[in-house]
């Protein structure tokens, strides 16, 4: 996470929202997930977005967990309810978006961390087929 130098005003309709960034309220920042070779310290693959705005930068995060969560929750039931419930929140995982309300669900970190690891094992690849050709 490292600060963002974009104006904030350049990304938002309402101009309460960049008078919350500008005001502290909310964090205004670029995010970056990394893939690092633990012994050689190579960077394997990474992914970026900036303008990110949130009160707590672990919401880049959060919504997913707590969907994954509540899935487990609902592991082993077998009653209706519990069975339409597993059913929405799985839907909700697959599109990213919230079923009731119909809103956009947000939640851009686990898509982060999946193109980060994707570029790592094409890396990865490429490393290995360089040696076996060597």
């Amino acid at each position: 996470m490292t600060e963002c130098l974009d104006d904030p005003g350049d990304s938002f309709s309402d101009p309460r929202d960049a008078e919350a960034i500008r005001s502290g309220e909310v964090l205004w920042f670029d995010a970056r997930v990394r893939v690092i070779h633990k012994d050689t310290g190579l960077e394997l693959g990474a992914d970026y977005l900036g303008c990110c705005a949130y009160r707590d930068p672990a919401e880049l995060f959060r919504g997913h967990a707590t969907l994954v969560r509540d899935l487990r929750r609902l592991r082993g039931r077998t009653d209706r309810t519990s069975q339409r419930e597993r059913k929405a929140l799985k839907a909700m995982l697959a599109n990213n978006i919230q079923l009731s309300p119909p809103v956009q669900y947000c939640c851009y970190g686990p898509g982060m961390v999946a193109e980060a690891v994707r570029m790592a094992r094409k890396t990865l690849a490429g490393l290995g087929a360089t040696a076996s050709a060597a």
